[in-house]
């Protein structure tokens, strides 16, 4: 829900009860591209319309970015996706706890076991595939 503070700007009325969206991706982010100006583009527009966004990476982001979605309203969080069974750990700890609305997955395969425990907890899942883009 939005609302106009005593400025006339407009702000969030984001709460404890708002909607939870993840996007999980395993992205190591270097640089200020694309990907990376679309994703705290993305996190200032979830902010706006009330969600609580969460970023999962496979490393932390550079500073800029850091602060940017932080500023956002982000939360960041990273997971070791070199090690699938510690990944996978960690995130069903982080499912069981969060319960997410919607988890959004980039460069994660459809069949990873991440996929599955974000529906086991009942959330709305998007897998974004882009690995095997052009592949039979």
């Amino acid at each position: 829900m939005l609302t106009a503070d005593a400025t006339g700007k407009t702000v969030s009325l984001r709460s404890e009860n708002s909607p939870a969206v993840w996007i999980v991706l395993d992205l190591a982010p270097k640089k200020r591209g694309s990907m990376e100006t679309e994703l705290v583009a993305l996190a200032a527009r979830l902010g706006v319309a009330g969600a609580r966004a969460t970023f999962v990476f496979s490393r932390q982001p550079p500073s800029w970015m850091t602060t940017a979605l932080q500023g956002a309203g982000a939360e960041l969080r990273t997971l070791p996706f070199r090690k699938p069974a510690a990944a996978a750990l960690a995130f069903s700890r982080m499912m069981e706890t969060a319960r997410p609305a919607l988890v959004h997955f980039h460069f994660v395969r459809a069949y990873s076991p991440m996929v599955a425990m974000a529906k086991a907890v009942g959330a709305r899942v998007i897998v974004h595939d882009h690995i095997t883009l052009g592949q039979p």
